[in-house]
């Protein structure tokens, strides 16, 4: 196994910077929005909300994976572009929720996020 592959390192305080700046960017672009507007682009909010949440919570990252988001001058932005259009097929997200539920076997549905105050 590559040492990269096995170290982790946490996100270098410069592109946690860039991250934090992408999402108070997205958060004041959508702060003018009116709440019909809000509902049409509720994936996208809920999107930036979540991958936001996921850099922030200390997770360790692989160096090539760092290395990677440092390429970008807005690596939150382009972290929920690719998520977008990765995901953009609902066909192939509920086949992959139904493929969830059957590996589970109809054992009970995962809990709600719990919402932070």
């Amino acid at each position: 196994m590559n040492r990269n592959n096995r170290v982790s390192h946490l996100l270098p305080q410069e592109l946690r910077y860039r991250i934090e700046k992408d999402y108070a960017d997205f958060l004041e672009e959508i702060d003018s929005l009116t709440p019909q507007e809000c509902f049409k682009h509720s994936e996208k909010i809920t999107i930036y909300k979540n991958l936001y949440r996921a850099f922030c919570c200390g997770k360790d990252w692989k160096e090539d994976e760092i290395r990677q988001l440092c390429q970008y001058r807005h690596p939150l932005q382009a972290v929920c572009g690719w998520y977008q259009y990765e995901w953009c097929d609902w066909d192939e997200r509920l086949r992959h929720i139904l493929w969830n539920i059957c590996d589970k076997e109809g054992r009970e549905a995962p809990a709600p996020e719990s919402e932070e105050s």
